[in-house]
């Protein structure tokens, strides 16, 4: 995918931990970085979740613990393996996710002994509220090693102005940068079949609109607070769609709740749905909902975009502030539910043809800047600098 792209001349290795796809988002950022920079993954596993089988992904088995956290400090024999597997590769750059795990301090001191840059991407970990939890710890390994594997780094990459500033109360270096993540824009002309075939799947009226909420069924993302609030909106003709997987809360506590409110008519929970199945019920949707309590990029948000889907999103969702006065939906500036149902009860009385102007601009915002030609070339410009 990369070549069809214009991947980036030169030699990478992509380093994290436990590269498997139950870690979504985080994983799709790693793979999307390899896909334009070329190259291999390095991932410490832990031998435990499920591995993807990606030709492109080196596996280290790596067990360790120290006070109770994963991989504080890598062993020997992993560190052994490691640098034979960089010196076998012999990179150019080195591109380290995530922080407060043993593969950020490896890093720095593989990339000072052999003399090559290295790029941090944090992924949302500097950002206040992962401090609302094990802070102490957080803020140790900051000092100990935090601060200078930031420092040391040729940038500390963030994948929206947002996050950048959010950071900025642990670590504000010259040395940050902002990169969108990039998305795959979803076949519009599939739109009209997607729509018919997936409301006769799930039994919904033509005449209804959809208002999807996509992601896991977990507290952080507030499916719960999406359901009060869609249920305080007492709106006529939209179908309150929820589509994700178990997490954290069940698709059947979630039944449960609809079902205590007598809801059962107006609000739907598929469970999980993947692949093209998954792109049919975006483009089937008239809008897409997110009142997440935290979303440092969000990939849900962006394919939303794509499927020219205008958007309610909550303060929590960063991608917000980028397209605040891009006019393709509601941008919420607080999480207070109140804003919410407002914004559902305005998406349920305004026109069609409103509507879908909202998602064209949406849908135009996304191709200026969440794609992967665009990702490659400021990932080139980020290198030569």
């Amino acid at each position: 995918m990369a070549k069809e792209h214009g991947e980036i001349n030169m030699k990478t290795t992509n380093i994290c931990l436990d590269y498997s796809p139950v870690y979504g988002g985080v994983v799709q950022a790693i793979r999307d970085f390899q896909r334009a920079l070329g190259g291999r993954i390095l991932s410490f596993d832990d031998g435990i979740e499920k591995r993807s089988d990606e030709a492109a992904v080196y596996y280290i088995d790596e067990n360790s613990r120290f006070m109770g956290k994963r991989h504080q400090f890598l062993s020997r024999q992993s560190r052994c393996e490691a640098e034979q597997f960089i010196c076998d590769q012999n990179p150019e750059l080195l591109v380290t996710h995530s922080l407060f795990r043993g593969q950020c301090n490896w890093t720095r001191q593989q990339a000072k002994r052999e003399d090559i840059p290295y790029w941090a991407v944090p992924h949302g970990s500097l950002d206040p509220w992962v401090f609302s939890y094990g802070g102490k710890f957080k803020q140790l390994w900051m000092r100990l090693v935090g601060e200078r594997y930031l420092r040391d780094a040729r940038a500390v990459v963030f994948a929206t102005e947002r996050e950048r500033t959010k950071a900025a109360h642990i670590y504000s270096g010259d040395n940050t940068q902002v990169v969108h993540w990039p998305v795959e824009m979803l076949d519009f002309s599939l739109r009209f079949k997607a729509r018919l075939y997936f409301r006769k799947e799930w039994g919904i009226s033509e005449d209804e609109r959809i208002l999807m909420y996509l992601g896991r069924y977990d507290g952080m993302k507030r499916p719960l607070e999406t359901i009060d609030a869609f249920a305080r909106a007492k709106v006529d003709g939209v179908r309150l769609v929820l589509v994700g997987g178990d997490s954290g809360l069940r698709k059947s506590d979630l039944e449960a709740y609809v079902a205590d409110r007598s809801l059962s008519d107006s609000v739907l929970l598929t469970g999980p749905i993947y692949g093209a199945a998954r792109d049919s019920a975006f483009l089937a949707a008239d809008g897409f909902i997110s009142l997440s309590h935290r979303e440092n990029f969000g990939y849900t948000t962006a394919e939303a975009l794509s499927a020219s889907l205008p958007v309610i999103l909550s303060q929590g969702n960063d991608l917000s502030f980028e397209i605040a006065d891009q006019n393709c939906g509601w941008c919420l500036s607080s999480n207070d539910l109140e804003e919410a149902v407002d914004a559902i009860q305005r998406f349920s009385v305004t026109e069609p043809g409103a509507l879908e102007a909202m998602g064209q601009k949406g849908r135009l915002w996304c191709q200026s800047h969440l794609s992967m030609n665009q990702f490659i070339s400021n990932l080139n410009s980020l290198y030569v600098l």
